[in-house]
């Protein structure tokens, strides 16, 4: 099956997931990734750096408004919390990295400091996502790739045996991963989270997909991928 027809299949499937379902299953997903932060932090020996996503309230997929509450709050565990915004190469100044485009969209992830900040966001923009004010360009920095030990990544649709990972088709997550390995020597722990109704066998990875991991889901499955030392 394409990606295409893949994708089409699955948001099918979603559209009849209930917001109660919807509800339900992110509650199970926060609880087990809590253990997941929890244990990835006393691993280390330190507070770590995640970067999460803010779940859009038009679409069927795991929620985390609770986990990042939780974030912010647990500070022997969490040391930064990094939020993705959508933009562009032109308004970054930073290179594209698809020859055939000057003008690339791609996502930066920018730190937000406390609880209050999340709650003052409001959907906007074409996809009316919540998402962190784009800093002053004086402090272009900021955009570039942060530090992150764990980042919870969100999806179309998951492969349960691999952690193949589908998107929703515009490239934003396989761009930041190439953007990061720019900076960084690897790429953080991925943990995929997703409703139990995205779960597919029907992934077939292409050169640039990442896969995840580790996976959660919205039955309480947590399946490990890749051992990271």
């Amino acid at each position: 099956m394409s990606k295409q027809l893949l994708r089409t299949s699955l948001r099918s499937l979603l559209d009849r997931v209930t917001p109660d379902e919807v509800a339900r299953q992110s509650v199970v997903v926060t609880e087990t990734l809590k253990q997941l932060v929890l244990q990835k932090s006393k691993d280390m020996g330190r507070p770590l750096n995640v970067g999460c996503y803010m779940g859009m309230d038009h679409q069927a997929e795991v929620q985390t408004l609770d986990l990042l509450k939780w974030l912010f709050g647990c500070t022997e565990a969490i040391s930064q919390v990094y939020l993705p915004r959508c933009t562009t190469t032109s308004v970054t100044g930073q290179v594209s990295l698809r020859p055939d485009r000057s003008n690339h969209p791609h996502l930066v992830f920018l730190q937000v400091s406390n609880w209050s900040d999340i709650v003052a966001m409001k959907p906007a923009g074409k996809y009316k996502l919540r998402e962190p004010p784009m800093p002053p360009m004086t402090q272009s920095s900021s955009l570039i790739p942060p530090h992150m030990d764990l980042m919870v990544v969100p999806g179309v649709g998951f492969a349960p045996d691999t952690g193949a990972r589908i998107g929703w088709g515009a490239g934003y997550y396989d761009d930041f991963f190439q953007r990061y390995l720019l900076r960084h020597p690897h790429l953080p722990y991925l943990v995929g989270v997703c409703l139990k109704e995205q779960i597919t066998n029907d992934i077939h990875c292409e050169p640039h997909d990442q896969q995840m991991d580790c996976l959660v889901v919205g039955d309480g499955s947590l399946t490990p991928f890749n051992v990271v030392e």
